[in-house]
């Protein structure tokens, strides 16, 4: 009953254009999509400047919280009218999410320690039972659980332990969008010669973005001003804009 009350005021709330209503959104933190100085609150990176864009457009006031990944993920699927990013779009999570607009475009690949003595592989196929670092519950870590059963798959909550994992030896291949490790790394005083890409993960989306969701159940004015508010980015060139600011 609670919920659906909370459906009708945000309902209400948004009538004649959103004006005012308030948003709450949940996100890790994530080197360059998602920074946070308090670890409460996000106050920058790529996605939360596009998220904060389009809620400006749709005109919604909007507080992001900051959320462990796999508690911001358990928030965004069970919480209607709470907005989460980013989200991999991934054949099973379609039907679990209202898909409002991307936040950035990604490609997963798998890295070695430049200085470890992991072999240079070619393709998944060599990996056999290997050990690979990934974050728990991101997409790469579905799509490589189901892909090589066989391989030895370490799933770690939280994104920043992952590269000194990687170069501690503590599994032989790392999982990771190369933007985002190569961020990670800076902000621990290394460069990224210090890890070497071995190759593209194929497959592991048909679609090439993350995106900012909500649960299904949210407000429908919510999610038709946001999309809007996203293809109008996209149209006019702010999303491209914004996202060239961070490579």
């Amino acid at each position: 009953m609670g919920r659906r009350l909370g459906g009708i005021f945000l309902a209400l709330t948004l009538g004649g254009g959103l004006a005012g209503a308030q948003v709450r959104a949940v996100a890790p933190v994530l080197p360059v999509l998602v920074t946070s100085s308090d670890g409460l609150t996000a106050d920058g990176g790529q996605s939360v400047e596009l998220v904060r864009e389009a809620a400006r457009r749709a005109g919604v006031s909007l507080t992001i919280e900051i959320q462990p990944w796999v508690r911001a993920l358990a928030t965004g699927q069970k919480t209607p009218n709470v907005l989460l990013f980013p989200v991999t779009r991934t054949p099973d999570r379609e039907a679990q999410f209202e898909w409002l607009g991307p936040v950035n475009r990604l490609e997963y690949w798998l890295f070695r320690s430049a200085t470890g003595t992991a072999p240079r592989l070619t393709s998944l196929a060599d990996l056999g039972p290997r050990s690979i670092g990934v974050l728990k519950n991101d997409a790469a870590a579905g799509y490589l659980h189901g892909r090589i059963p066989e391989a030895q798959l370490q799933d770690i909550s939280d994104y920043t332990s992952l590269p000194p994992m990687l170069l501690a030896g503590r599994f032989d291949y790392l999982a990771a969008v190369p933007m985002s490790l190569y961020a990670a790394l800076a902000n621990l005083g290394k460069t990224k010669s210090q890890v070497e890409p071995l190759f593209a993960i194929p497959n592991l989306s048909s679609n090439p973005f993350s995106y900012v969701v909500a649960a299904k159940g949210t407000d429908p004015a919510l999610v038709a001003h946001l999309r809007q508010a996203f293809e109008a980015m996209a149209a006019d060139g702010t999303w491209e804009m914004i996202f060239r600011k961070y490579q």
